[in-house]
């Protein structure tokens, strides 16, 4: 939520990862390490390139997109809706994740930010590691797919990417950075200087 806040009123971009005490506090993995390593320490120049996949991605709707990236928990990035704070999706890539899954309120967030008219928007979504269905083998109903029942008359391109998120490996994305997708390739890539050295 902060950082969506941040980068709406100051135009900073803000880094979405692992937190200090529950993630790299706990037991970071490897991927943890290196992704933050590689976004803001010794890696890509000045964060530019591709963001390294902790797992398998899946295509949910094919096609290629390219804007500033925002978004995050998407119950949290909702709480700034109606405020100044709330960023402006306009031409953006929005990433979302969650912490539990309720497939009819996961409906209505999105229904939410159909009639806000970030859907419009928006250029592509890149949907990452939802804890409590990604976690669980026998789920029948996932994120993504109230998301492609909800945007059917929408044409933006939908990757599933589980490098982000609630108790799961995570990689360090720069929040109000220029990134581009390839839905159908499976390729997330940063294509703006977002750290300076």
């Amino acid at each position: 939520m902060l950082l969506n806040a941040i980068y709406a009123k100051t135009g900073l971009v803000t880094f979405h990862g692992n937190d200090v005490m529950w993630g790299f506090g706990r037991h970071p993995t490897a991927y943890d390490r290196q992704e933050f390593l590689d976004r803001l320490v010794e890696g890509t120049p000045r964060g530019v390139g591709r963001v390294t996949a902790a797992g398998p991605r899946v295509t949910i709707r094919n096609g290629r997109a390219e804007g500033r990236l925002l978004g995050g928990n998407l119950r949290c990035l909702l709480k700034l809706a109606g405020t100044p704070y709330f960023p402006n999706f306009d031409g953006a890539v929005l990433f979302i994740e969650s912490l539990g899954f309720e497939p009819p309120a996961c409906d209505y967030m999105f229904r939410q930010l159909q009639q806000m008219g970030v859907f419009e928007q928006i250029h592509g979504v890149i949907v990452g590691y939802i804890d409590g269905v990604d976690n669980l083998p026998e789920a029948s109903l996932h994120m993504e797919d109230v998301l492609l029942t909800v945007t059917q008359d929408y044409h933006f391109p939908i990757l599933k990417a589980n490098d982000f998120g609630h108790n799961t490996p995570n990689t360090t994305l720069p929040v109000g950075a220029r990134v581009r997708m390839l839905a159908g390739e499976r390729e997330i890539e940063i294509v703006e200087e977002c750290v300076n050295h």
